[in-house]
């Protein structure tokens, strides 16, 4: 893939280090858990679904249906029969439904004051067996309006974008690839480190495994790892393995080579989950402006982007080569079946994390003067910069970071740029509203309007 090895543990560092830096925020109006920020993906319990990519076939997963009403509330109800006290239940939204929190049999579990950024929160702890009521309200978000002013604001929306999901108590939690050739350049070297977590009370044995199969559907090579691990454990899994013929199928926007990975966890003789990725093989690089691609600079050619989410992903990513664009400008984070298409279709992305305000009349002689210039708000920039990174790190397609949409510059946006570099140091980070400062790695070009 096109990053260095992030650590693990330098994120989860840093998620909490943020929130420490600024008791102020601990006012807002959530007053439950921020998540973890880490890739977005699904579990499965069989091969077949995984592969097929099938997860409403799932009987762990619930689509939410229930609309909201005038008030901005949204409640619906979640049936936990006895066995799922065996795994870990979560809610998420897909995006775009506005800041919210969740209530669970009248107790708060979380919530969000992010309005577009995908969110997850761990509801176990609020379940009873037998039928929960749940209820998701609309709510001010807030200071954290603050950085994202110049959004029109999305009322809160259920129904398509937000479900309940689960995993087994023992669980694959998150996961880094990185896919380097080798001194040949025909081979290519695959860097696997997966994050496994034992969320039960008991000490567990499994074993880790993992297989890949090339573009044409062909087994490159596997790998399981016999694990003990204790109470409330996460261990980091490292696997360092040589895939042969690579250089035949690398990933680009010319050529979307996809590579089919499955991880899974084995107990008691049989696989408790399955966890698939598609690997666009190669690296993205940039120095002395320019962005590579397997060592070939990208040629960008961009438009700023919005999908529009009641149509399908890949059509409107084809639509968009057909008009000559091979790269997107995202205007705020994307569901993740975007990022999936263009992996399948062929289109390098430019992140962005959900930061757009209005500088003008702003004051940065003064700390407060702007919102990127706010130190009350670093920890609201500093979390959702985080969490754009780490959910949508392994895909081929993204090729650098944003800092913001924009909204001026200020120190709120040098520590996020010093964030994103201490996870990935070969793409770049970049903000167009730099204006010359060192916070931003490229020039980009100047992305085409769609009309």
């Amino acid at each position: 893939m096109s990053y260095s090895r992030p650590i693990f543990i330098l994120a989860m560092a840093v998620s909490m280090m943020v929130s420490a830096l600024n008791p102020s925020l601990a006012a807002e109006p959530v007053k439950a858990q921020k998540s973890t920020p880490r890739s977005e993906f699904f579990s499965y319990e069989t091969r077949e679904d995984a592969s097929a990519g099938a997860i409403i076939n799932s009987q762990y997963f619930k689509s939410i249906r229930n609309r909201t009403d005038e008030n901005g509330v949204c409640a619906t109800t979640y049936f936990t029969p006895y066995a799922m006290g065996d795994r870990n239940v979560f809610f998420r939204c897909d995006g775009g439904a506005g800041a919210y929190e969740i209530f669970v049999n009248d107790r708060l579990a979380g919530g969000s004051s992010d309005t577009q950024t995908p969110s997850e929160v761990y509801i176990s702890p609020y379940l009873v067996d037998g039928l929960n009521q749940v209820r998701i309200e609309a709510r001010e978000p807030g200071k954290a309006l603050a950085v994202e002013s110049m959004y029109e604001e999305p009322m809160l929306v259920m129904g398509g974008n937000s479900f309940f999901i689960s995993q087994p108590k023992v669980y694959i939690e998150d996961f880094d690839i990185c896919t380097t050739p080798d001194s040949t350049g025909n081979h290519g070297l695959l860097d696997l480190h997966i994050v496994v977590r034992n969320s039960s009370r008991a000490d567990q044995k499994l074993s880790l495994g993992w297989d890949i199969y090339d573009p044409k559907g062909k087994l490159k090579t596997y790998d399981l790892r016999e694990l003990e691990m204790a109470p409330g454990e996460r261990d980091t899994v490292r696997f360092h393995n040589i895939i042969y013929s690579t250089a035949k199928y690398l990933w680009s926007a010319e050529n979307p080579n996809l590579y089919a990975l499955t991880m899974y966890i084995k107990q008691y003789g049989s696989i408790t989950e399955y966890v698939p990725f598609t690997v666009g093989w190669g690296t993205t690089r940039y120095a002395d402006g320019v962005i590579t691609r397997n060592d070939t600079p990208i040629e960008i050619k961009a438009v700023e982007f919005t999908p529009k989410y009641n149509l399908p992903m890949s059509e409107q990513i084809k639509a968009l080569k057909r008009k000559g664009y091979n790269t997107i400008y995202l205007t705020m984070p994307a569901q993740i079946g975007l990022y999936a298409a263009c992996n399948r279709e062929g289109m390098y992305v430019v992140d962005c994390p959900t930061l757009y305000t209005d500088a003008k009349g702003g004051d940065r002689s003064r700390s407060n003067g702007t919102s990127f210039n706010d130190p009350t708000l670093l920890d609201e920039v500093l979390h959702r910069t985080l969490a754009m990174q780490r959910r949508t790190r392994n895909y081929a397609c993204v090729i650098a970071w944003s800092l913001a949409r924009g909204g001026g510059n200020g120190y709120n946006l040098y520590k996020s740029y010093e964030l994103l570099h201490s996870l990935d140091t070969l793409r770049p980070a970049v903000y167009r509203e730099a204006e010359g400062e060192w916070n931003s790695d490229i020039e980009l070009p100047a992305p085409a309007t769609l009309k």
